[in-house]
């Protein structure tokens, strides 16, 4: 079992909940969302990456690029639409 801290714990929820109900979350979002500062987001998702319990997908859409992040579920899914990959 993986310890989080409480900010991980925030942001690995809500972004859990935007993979609920879309394809993934982004940092910004995230941050809007819990109103904390951006980098502060991405240092938490940096570390929820390498505690495997999300991940990052880089994507060049229209000439710019995206960073999708979904959660990893308990069996090692990935979370998206509410369904696991």
């Amino acid at each position: 079992m993986t310890n989080l801290t409480e900010l991980e714990t925030r942001v690995f929820n809500q972004a859990e909940e935007h993979c609920m109900n879309d394809y993934c979350s982004d940092a910004k979002q995230l941050a809007e969302d819990l109103n904390l500062p951006i980098n502060t987001v991405k240092g938490a998702v940096g570390s929820l990456i390498k505690k495997g319990k999300m991940q990052a997908n880089q994507e060049e859409r229209g000439g710019e690029m995206f960073y999708d992040l979904n959660t990893i579920t308990p069996n090692g899914n990935l979370q998206c639409y509410g369904e696991q990959d």
